[in-house]
């Protein structure tokens, strides 16, 4: 119970923040006393406990007339915030932002002299049902559909207005085929668990079923597009299909954490997605990219890359296939899958992006054959992670120091992974990045051709039938590092080793690859004063720059970065030893040159 007069040692003349009592549960009783001139978006939104609302009638700004159960701004008309409880007046004109939220109750009846509900005010809620006054000019629910429609909105990401959008929908809803397209948020927070969506339909807006309690969803042919995030948080979401009619998905976030999801089939005939090989993903035909992946998905041999949160929060997968030509394994593309408990990265040339892994609880073991590159937070908090095993094909500068996160901090790719043990041959390049960040380490002979040799940890014995494996292993090696290049595509390379110059009228330039994208101000293998000013310049624009392996902070993809080396100077190696300055441009291109300091 707050009555804001009393509750109070002053009085009460504002409720200035947005949502200020909000998901307070256990609240049953407000009153707003008569000197409140404003209060901010719903203050009382998701109190779902509340059944009583009433306005001081003395107050001039807001009112509760006819016992309404509500708080009413009085310049306005409009319904600021409502309860289980609320009968909305029949003079009202407005229902404002959030008014609705996290409502629960049997019944919403819109009179007819509401001419605007705005964008959210129903979000979170839901009735068992829902009926709008037949003289209502602006909106209906037709055919008793349980919903409400309004006959001309805009939606969030489109310039033009549709008719007949269903901008709200509860648990009891039938979506009538009249209707041309379901709203922003329509669903949000609904206990609906099962829905068609007829042909008339052509767009799911933004956040159409987010958080639902959707368990399985059937769209006609006819539909035609996904916007963002269209079912993210769906935790009983478990089958989904994709009609031939459906030829643009934002898939970004369009599933994720969706922990139940199992089967996702396309029809037959789709010309931009498919679920080749009955493999319960959704993947895009034209570039191979899986783009939403379920609990049940077996990935293709010809998938060459998993999308963006494509298989994000998908508590259910417990074991996932990595094929030989899956090149790049996007940012979360498997994060929060917390029942993963091993990966095994085949041959080839894999690239494992920043939070990749990230909050998989239960991957104990992850087995690396071939080549990869590890970006920062991999696997961050894989706190129960074991051991990774990584062969000496992994070289130097493969496996990321760190990088700023999306809150600003630093994180190296295996934070958060108190258990870990690395496995590597003696004196490889994971021994040192082991060595280097203080984390556990074993010496094992792997072998890059897929064979795993358990051997004592001296590893001092050498004898013919090992080399005979050893031999064939190099020579596979060779020929599949060939196939890998002409494959991998213009967007990843080789380092290279070779470093020609090229003078020109003012300074001397050093190039590092034949492409001749990055350049310096500075020579290779020359010593300098500290407070040098090195300028760096790629046309692609650069990711990230490190001396002697330490990450320093630049702003992501600009084109020019300069900086004194003297910023730097705890970096640097000792007097007469060379330093590595490495620049990585946007398209994982490394170039690489050494200097002195004096």
């Amino acid at each position: 119970y707050i009555q804001l007069s009393r509750f109070f040692k002053y009085a009460v003349l504002l409720i200035a923040y947005d949502q200020a009592f909000s998901n307070c549960k256990n609240l049953a009783d407000i009153n707003i006393p008569a000197k409140v001139s404003s209060i901010g978006i719903n203050p009382f939104e998701y109190c779902t406990g509340i059944e009583k609302m009433n306005v001081n009638s003395e107050n001039i700004y807001y009112n509760s007339r006819n016992d309404c159960n509500a708080i009413i701004e009085t310049k306005a008309n409009a319904v600021i915030s409502a309860c289980s409880t609320t009968i909305i007046p029949d003079d009202a004109l407005q229902i404002y932002e959030n008014a609705f939220a996290g409502v629960h109750a049997n019944a919403l009846h819109i009179p007819s002299g509401i001419k605007t509900i705005r964008n959210f005010a129903l979000i979170g809620s839901d009735f068992e049902t829902v009926d709008v006054d037949s003289g209502n000019t602006t909106y209906d629910s037709r055919d008793d559909c349980n919903a409400i429609i309004s006959k001309n909105r805009k939606l969030e990401y489109f310039d033009d207005a549709f008719s007949d959008v269903l901008i709200y929908g509860c648990s009891t809803t039938v979506v009538p085929d009249t209707v041309s397209a379901i709203g922003d948020r329509a669903f949000e927070g609904s206990a609906v668990k099962t829905i068609r969506i007829p042909s008339s339909v052509k767009v799911l807006g933004v956040g159409a079923f987010a958080g639902s309690d959707l368990e399985e969803i059937v769209m006609d042919e006819g539909v035609e597009e996904l916007v963002l995030n269209t079912f993210p948080n769906c935790s009983k979401l478990t089958k989904i299909n994709f009609p031939k009619s459906l030829v643009k998905v934002d898939e970004s976030a369009a599933f994720s954490k969706c922990t139940a999801l199992e089967t996702i089939e396309v029809a037959d005939g789709n010309p931009v997605f498919d679920s080749r090989d009955n493999c319960n993903a959704l993947i895009r035909t034209d570039d191979n990219i899986l783009t939403i992946g379920g609990n049940k998905t077996v990935i293709p041999e010809s998938v060459t890359e998993i999308y963006y949160e494509a298989f994000k929060g998908r508590t259910g997968l417990k074991t996932i296939n990595i094929p030989k030509g899956l090149q790049h394994i996007q940012t979360s593309a498997f994060e929060g899958c917390t029942g993963l408990q091993e990966v095994l990265f085949p041959e080839g040339w894999h690239f494992i992006y920043e939070r990749a892994f990230k909050d998989c609880t239960g991957l104990k073991s992850v087995k690396i054959m071939g080549r990869v590159s590890i970006r920062a937070g991999a696997f961050n908090n894989c706190n129960n992670l074991k051991e990774i095993w990584i062969p000496s094909s992994v070289k130097e500068d493969s496996i990321e120091d760190e990088q700023t996160n999306y809150e600003g901090g630093m994180y190296p790719p295996f934070a958060g992974c108190a258990k870990l043990t690395i496995v590597t041959p003696k004196d490889s390049y994971a021994q040192q990045y082991a060595v280097e960040h203080n984390i556990p380490y074993r010496n094992e002979d792997i072998w890059s051709a897929g064979d795993v040799i358990d051997k004592k940890t001296d590893n001092t014995s050498n004898n013919d039938d090992n080399k005979e494996i050893k031999d064939e292993t190099e020579k596979t090696d060779a020929s599949d590092n060939k196939k890998e290049d002409a494959s991998v595509g213009q967007n990843q390379h080789q380092e290279q080793t070779s470093i020609t110059e090229q003078q020109d009228t003012n300074t001397s330039i050093v190039e590092l690859s034949t492409d001749n994208v990055t350049t310096f101000n500075i020579k290779n293998k020359k010593t300098y004063k500290k407070s040098k000013k090195v300028i760096v310049k790629d046309k692609d624009g650069i990711k990230s720059i490190k001396i002697n392996g330490k990450t320093i902070k630049v702003k992501s993809r600009k084109k020019s970065i300069s900086f004194k080396l003297s910023k730097y100077k705890k970096y640097f190696k000792k007097k007469d030893k060379w330093n590595k300055l490495v620049v990585m441009d946007v398209n994982w291109n490394k170039k690489t040159l050494q200097f002195k300091v004096k």
